[in-house]
């Protein structure tokens, strides 16, 4: 299948795609197809398959990089499995030989059968959400994300607003294992279903209760748990919070009164900090405490060691007990 893809650019705007994407390359149908490449800071961006007829928006993150993720379904399924191309055309750049490209494509392979193996599962709730809100509510769960970060995302979704972060919704179908499978709640659902989004965050926190599978520890017990070496103390008694499947458990701080029980178990107010979307690390606030060094260090994590999809906030938190409130420090 052949691809053509038209850029709408801005006057001042100039996009650059890397060497791999081309005029006249040819597609795999049963692909998933991931555009990328690099434009002015902030740019709006447009992709048009020529497939499909469906226009694709995105903006390029502040050092202009642009990424569109493209679903190609093959015929007769409804289910196109979403590859990222980027990391393994970086890893095939750095290698250039016949070995790393073969590896890739097994991969791929195995990636997108898996995805079609769920399909079955997938049609299934996608039968379910026909039956209306009743038939899937058990299955409605949150996610927290920067509402600055994911402002083109957020107008095509319901949200609920937190502090500088986003609430949104999701329909969990995951099984067995770690893995977190989920189809994203939009306004075409919550149309369909006659819900509000504080219907969704109302029946999203009923089930965190009922599920109850939040957890907390000591970061010291995990390091050395995963490292299995005693870490040196850096003086701060700090926890980490988050699910049992360490995926998207930073909604943990959202769960009914675990913030006050953490800070009366402390005696002292909590600092929170957003290490990603999977967990927050909790520590008992002290008066000593400069919360402008946490908000540097914050940053620098982000900027060095957390992908940018999982980056959360560049903010410190803090949580008061006598008044019961998380705020931005």
């Amino acid at each position: 299948m052949a691809l053509f893809v038209c850029m709408v650019l801005s006057l001042w705007g100039k996009i650059r795609l890397p060497s791999i994407l081309g005029d006249n390359m040819v597609l795999q149908r049963s692909d998933t197809v991931n555009i990328w490449g690099w434009a002015a800071p902030s740019q709006n961006v447009t992709v048009k398959p020529s497939w499909d007829n469906r226009i694709y928006t995105t903006k390029a993150e502040n050092n202009g990089k642009i990424t569109v993720c493209i679903s190609i379904r093959k015929s007769g399924s409804m289910v196109g499995p979403m590859i990222k191309l980027e990391g393994y055309y970086e890893e095939y750049k750095e290698s250039q030989n016949e070995e790393t490209l073969y590896g890739i494509s097994r991969e791929i392979e195995t990636i997108a059968n898996k995805a079609w193996e769920q399909e079955t599962e997938i049609v299934e709730l996608g039968n379910e959400i026909k039956k209306g809100f009743p038939a899937v509510k058990d299955r409605i769960h949150m996610r927290l994300v920067n509402a600055e970060e994911n402002q083109n995302r957020l107008k095509n979704i319901p949200w609920i607003p937190y502090l500088d972060l986003a609430i949104t919704f999701h329909l969990n179908f995951d099984g067995d294992g770690d893995e977190q499978k989920s189809i994203e709640v939009n306004h075409q659902l919550i149309d369909t279903w006659n819900v509000t989004p504080e219907d969704l965050y109302q029946t999203a926190l009923a089930n965190m209760e009922r599920e109850d599978d939040g957890t907390f520890y000591r970061l010291s017990d995990f390091v050395e748990s995963v490292l299995h070496t005693t870490p040196e103390s850096s003086g701060l008694d700090m926890y980490i919070m988050t699910n049992k499947k360490c995926a998207y458990g930073a909604t943990e701080i959202l769960r009914s009164g675990e913030l006050k029980r953490r800070a009366e178990e402390f005696k002292s107010d909590l600092v929170v900090l957003p290490s990603s979307v999977h967990e927050v690390l909790v520590l008992p606030y002290e008066e000593w405490m400069d919360l402008d060094v946490f908000r540097r260090t914050v940053q620098n994590v982000n900027d060095d060691a957390v992908k940018r999809e999982e980056q959360l906030s560049n903010q410190v938190y803090l949580y008061q007990k006598d008044k019961d409130s998380l705020m931005v420090a």
